[in-house]
């Protein structure tokens, strides 16, 4: 690929835009000072970080296997029939 045909292929810079381009001079820039917004975090914010990633690595590293099986008991009993009937009368 020679670099004639790079070039060419290589969209059109319009002409007021060339212009400003070849006449731009560094000199004519003014000198600033850049101030940095972005700020360090606080202690604080480091060690609520830690606490979040410890709490996120515990529960990625559970086991379950290490779970005990459990028996559900039902603490409230339904009435039976005959308890219906009665305050049914009642």
């Amino acid at each position: 690929m020679s670099t004639e045909a790079a070039i060419k292929d290589l969209p059109k810079v319009d002409t007021a835009l060339k212009g400003q381009l070849e006449g731009f001079s560094p000199d004519k820039l003014k000198k600033t000072d850049t101030a940095e917004k972005s700020t360090l975090p606080t202690k604080e914010d480091i060690d609520a970080e830690k606490g979040q990633q410890a709490l996120r690595e515990g529960i990625e590293g559970f086991n379950p296997s290490a779970l005990k099986k459990t028996e559900t008991l039902e603490k409230c009993k339904l009435p039976t029939k005959e308890e219906i009937e009665l305050e049914k009368k009642a």
